[in-house]
């Protein structure tokens, strides 16, 4: 559902004359993964990971009005826009991590995909979003004690909201 919902606000956004570089979707989570990595990751969509359209199964989604037209179409350049400027946005707000002093992850920070138990997959917030500019943003591991300990301090959460929005502005 949330899929339909932010490409429905898109759409709204795009109505009222914003133009599609100007409209960023960020979803922020936090990780868990082994104890001894650590710090922020960013996932931004991948042109291959994307086909021609989305529609999510079942009755369910037609009771809403963000997702009574169910099926997402994309083309290939739509495809490559998001891709480039999601990737710019993400490699932006891990610079700024990097700058801030804030823990990034050692091994690509950067992702297209999630790779876990021999297979690789987009989260469907990224993969299916029609925003220009859209990233999951991991900001740390919640199974490393020190990542933990950060996101406990409210402090490093509003770092994190300074950095996040130093990266759009």
């Amino acid at each position: 559902m949330r899929v339909y919902l932010v490409n429905s606000i898109y759409q709204k956004l795009l109505k009222q004359g914003v133009k599609p570089k100007n409209i960023y979707l960020i979803s922020i989570h936090l990780d868990s993964l082994h104890p001894s990595i650590r710090g922020a990751m960013v996932y931004y969509p991948d042109v291959d990971m994307r086909k021609g359209q989305f529609r999510a199964p079942g009755s369910f989604y037609r009771h809403f009005q963000e997702s009574k037209a169910r099926t997402i179409k994309y083309n290939l350049a739509e495809n490559r826009r998001a891709a480039s400027y999601s990737y710019d946005f993400g490699r932006e707000i891990i610079r700024l991590f990097q700058k801030n002093d804030m823990p990034i992850h050692k091994i690509r920070p950067i992702r297209p995909f999630v790779y876990r138990n021999n297979s690789k997959w987009a989260p469907a917030i990224v993969r299916y979003s029609k925003v220009p500019n859209s990233i999951l943003l991991e900001v740390v591991n919640m199974s490393n004690k020190n990542d933990l300990n950060l996101l406990k301090d409210h402090r490093f959460r509003q770092k994190t909201a300074k950095t996040i929005t130093e990266a759009i502005l």
